[in-house]
């Protein structure tokens, strides 16, 4: 707060790398839908929200949206995106260190 706290917009610190984009949790909202209304915000780059996981008993869930704006990213590749994201969670025992 002493930092950043009178800070306003989007982003908090100067100089943001290029190609960086935003990831948000709200781990204690298992959602179906997630959208932030950024219309005049001149945001460009991607944003992925993940909500609270959560279990039918045999598997277990863990809701992400993933928003993008239009005239940097068409839904093909927003599909390839997702479809390599539940890749890997598909495929977590090869990669994650419990």
């Amino acid at each position: 707060m002493e930092q950043f706290g009178d800070k306003k917009g989007l982003w908090a610190k100067e100089n943001i790398p290029a190609n960086v984009f935003s990831v948000s949790s709200i781990p204690w909202v298992p959602f179906t839908s997630f959208n932030l209304n950024l219309a005049r915000s001149g945001h460009l780059l991607p944003i992925i929200t993940n909500g609270k996981f959560f279990s039918d008993g045999k598997e277990t869930f863990l809701p992400v949206s993933l928003q993008v704006h239009h005239a940097v990213c068409d839904g093909y590749h927003a599909g390839v995106f997702m479809n390599d994201l539940q890749g890997l969670a598909d495929s977590c025992e090869e990669w994650l260190v419990w």
